[in-house]
């Protein structure tokens, strides 16, 4: 019955505080304990997290200031572990180095699995954005070791499969990370995600394109041609119009990058670039819209467009972007 009245009371108070300014909420808590206080700070930090950064990063903080006042490890590590997310979201390139380490050792002095767990994941990606790519991939398998141990589920050890494959794919270590995509396809499979599963079709697909080409032996057009397909049906199954979109633009890209593209093949190439230029071409300064760009000159020059492919080129040539695909392309033209 206690345990009751306090889920009720935290709901009262987090109504509350959701309908009210935060300044608001001194006087609800008033005759709240101190779990009950952490607690619904926990609450409402998470729920403005998509909301407003600072409001989420106040309600952490004043969760944080309580840590010292309770007793439960758990809510304990879940309050670090928030503080630890809070600082990288909110102060982003200005997060100390220092302080998350501290909160780190915190997490790791309570022992919680889940939440260290978290807490590594957190500090990887911190390293990440700083450049130290290295060290942040030792972050991420820390996190899966503990994820894996602590019996999570499979939504978040797939999540940890997907910050390591793009980690391995940035240092070009490619036959692992497709080794990890692949393990994190297996666990979203026992999921409802698709749109995580969609992200991982598109990664498979991009490594094994042209990118990789001569490189360890990865490039295998039909593989991305394979699971940009996938990409493509999964995110028309869930009508999700930006995933459409880049579908269909790596699955052009994969087509125009065959040896020998057929003219079955390069008109339904080009229907894919058109159909995403329409969206890329908001901002046609972006890589995406070049690298549309440069599949539909592909495609064009194989239906023998010259001309108007030569224009593409020289056009993605002046911007300075995708440089090594639009030589690839201008290649392709004078070879003709």
């Amino acid at each position: 019955m206690k345990q009751l009245l306090t889920a009720l009371l935290l709901l009262c108070i987090f109504f509350v505080a959701e309908a009210q300014n935060i300044d608001s909420l001194k006087n609800t808590l008033s005759g709240a304990t101190v779990i009950e206080k952490a607690n619904t700070f926990i609450l409402l930090s998470e729920s403005y997290f998509l909301k407003s950064l600072d409001s989420s990063y106040y309600f952490a903080d004043r969760a944080y200031s309580l840590k010292k006042h309770l007793k439960t490890d758990s809510l304990k590590a879940n309050i670090v572990s928030r503080r630890l997310l809070l600082e990288l979201n909110k102060n982003r390139e200005n997060a100390s180095d220092t302080f998350m380490l501290s909160l780190l050792n915190e997490l790791e002095e309570i022992g919680d699995t889940k939440y260290l767990a978290s807490g590594y994941q957190t500090y990887g990606g911190f390293l990440y954005k700083n450049g130290i790519i290295n060290k942040a991939l030792q972050y991420y398998y820390k996190s899966l070791e503990h994820r894996v141990s602590a019996n999570r589920n499979e939504l978040e050890i797939a999540e940890s499969y997907g910050l390591i494959a793009g980690v391995l794919k940035h240092l070009k270590r490619h036959e692992e990370a497709i080794e990890y995509y692949q393990k994190r396809i297996d666990a979203l499979k026992e999921t409802p995600h698709e749109g995580d599963l969609f992200k991982t079709y598109l990664g498979l697909s991009s490594l094994y394109g042209s990118d990789n080409k001569n490189r360890m032996g990865i490039y295998n057009v039909d593989s991305s041609i394979h699971y940009a397909q996938m990409a493509l049906g999964l995110s028309e199954k869930i009508e999700f119009p930006k995933a459409i979109i880049f579908s269909k633009a790596m699955l052009a890209y994969a087509i125009t990058f065959q040896e020998n593209i057929s003219i079955t093949d390069a008109k339904k190439a080009l229907q894919l670039s058109l159909d995403a230029k329409k969206i890329f071409e908001k901002n046609v300064e972006s890589r995406q819209y070049i690298m549309n760009l440069v599949n539909e000159g592909h495609a064009r020059l194989v239906l023998g467009e010259f001309e108007e492919s030569k224009k593409i080129a020289l056009y993605a040539l002046k911007t300075g972007l995708m440089k090594r695909q639009v030589h690839g392309l201008l290649q392709r033209i004078y070879l003709k």
